[in-house]
């Protein structure tokens, strides 16, 4: 997942957005230096919800990061409502089409 597409969420902290969507933050070494990074910004991409670690001190920007399915959305793979929520997922109109036929001003037409 590239990360310039992350859109980061501020004026919420770590706990409350972990909360809200029932991400479990995490720790894990750097890939690098192995320092210990912790997932704990907020951040959300198309319909999904994270926490993303901060870049390490040693400049390493892949950092670990935990993700969820906005739960609006439903389910990634039943397409329900995730973890029984009361929101819907949105409706799917795919293949309907509404054809409107103009009728002429003459009965024999």
């Amino acid at each position: 997942m590239h990360r310039e597409r992350f859109l980061f969420v501020h004026g919420i902290g770590a706990a409350q957005w972990a909360a809200r969507f029932e991400i479990e933050p995490s720790t894990h070494p750097c890939y690098v230096c192995g320092e210990p990074l912790t997932t704990s910004q907020p951040f959300a991409i198309d319909t999904l919800r994270g926490l993303v670690a901060p870049t390490c001190t040693c400049g390493n920007q892949n950092t670990p990061y935990c993700v969820v399915r906005d739960p609006r959305f439903g389910d990634l793979f039943t397409g329900r409502a995730a973890r029984g929520s009361s929101a819907q997922a949105p409706k799917q109109t795919f293949g309907r089409v509404l054809r409107l036929q103009q009728r002429s001003g003459s009965a024999d037409a």
